[in-house]
């Protein structure tokens, strides 16, 4: 009997300790969990080489980070976010992993030729092209590539320039945003047109083909649309009224439509026999008068006014013609 107290004392004790030890050690979680820096997102979906540049920035500052989806996130004190958020865009970081305008502040180009320069406005149009897309919703990344012929001497030997855009987007872009990158891109380079870009996603799909318009294609797509939008108007009326009589969720409700879109034009031209209106019309008079002088010609007769003088002396002869055109409109 002795010997079981004992052994009951022992376990206890032991329980006891094991207790103190799990309790010591959530102590300890939670006293490091308090002590620790509450860490928040710098920045996320970071190129390397920005990712390179931040993490330099922050170690010559001195301020703890952390690096996570191999260095396309970065993480520091949360405290520390906006003033280094601030801090950075003062360095011009990130920037997207494109050099744009900014390269040509730099001091080594000022002796370049004018085909490095050439190049340097092609890269540093291409990447702020690509920021702005980038600025769009949905829109993850983007690379812009710009075929700019050379100016020729002829008309006649002139090319047009193109683009080509490559996207990464976040779910799927409608036919009005990819329009709006096109035109986006077209008005800010020289002589482009819309209908001259070319974009793609990130999984080959083709957004915009680049060639010339399809009238035919546009019709087609534009008359689609105009029965999706009255499938969604009709289906969202519907609902409104089924809603009201059952719960809301409880009804699912669906809608096709079937336009017919032939048209038909018809001209007809109607002719009043009774209702003539005059059009033109042109009306030319001549009047003439013609005087005979008696006795030949004599001094008396070649002086001013002699023909007033001799008190209707000689033949005198008048003639008069009027002539009248007039156009009718039918």
């Amino acid at each position: 009997m002795l010997e079981f107290l004992r052994t009951l004392g022992a376990g206890r004790l032991a329980a006891m300790g094991a207790v103190a030890a799990i309790l010591i050690g959530m102590f300890a979680v939670i006293m490091m969990r308090v002590t620790t820096l509450a860490m928040a997102p710098l920045y996320t979906d970071l190129s390397f080489d920005d990712s390179s540049a931040i993490i330099r920035q922050l170690e010559s500052m001195g301020i703890e980070y952390e690096t996570r989806n191999e260095g396309a996130v970065i993480l520091i004190p949360q405290e520390r976010v906006l003033r280094m958020r601030m801090s950075l865009a003062e360095q011009g970081l990130p920037t997207g992993g494109s050099i744009g305008y900014e390269i040509f502040d730099r001091t080594d180009t000022l002796g370049s030729t004018s085909f490095v320069q050439n190049i340097n406005q092609l890269r540093a149009l291409e990447s702020e092209l690509a920021r702005t897309i980038q600025s769009i919703t949905r829109i993850v990344s983007a690379r812009v590539h710009l075929v700019l012929p050379k100016r020729e001497l002829f008309q006649r030997d002139r090319e047009d320039p193109s683009a080509s855009i490559a996207l990464k987007v976040r779910g799927a872009l409608d036919n009005g945003q990819i329009r709006a990158i096109q035109h986006l891109v077209a008005f800010a380079v020289e002589g482009l047109s819309p209908e001259r870009v070319s974009i793609v996603d990130e999984r080959g799909t083709l957004l915009a083909s680049g060639v010339e318009p399809d009238l035919e294609g546009m019709v087609s797509s534009s008359l689609q649309q105009r029965a999706n939008e009255s499938e969604a108007w009709l289906r969202k009326q519907v609902e409104e009224i089924v809603s009201s009589i059952v719960d809301p969720g409880r009804a699912r409700i669906r809608v096709a439509v079937d336009i017919d879109f032939n048209r038909t034009t018809e001209t007809s031209e109607t002719y009043d026999p009774e209702g003539q209106v005059v059009r033109s019309t042109q009306t030319r008079e001549e009047n003439s008068t013609s005087t005979s002088q008696e006795g030949g010609v004599t001094a008396g007769n070649q002086l001013p006014n002699a023909d007033a003088n001799q008190n209707g002396g000689g033949d005198r002869e008048a003639s008069n013609s009027t002539d009248e055109t007039v156009n009718y409109e039918i």
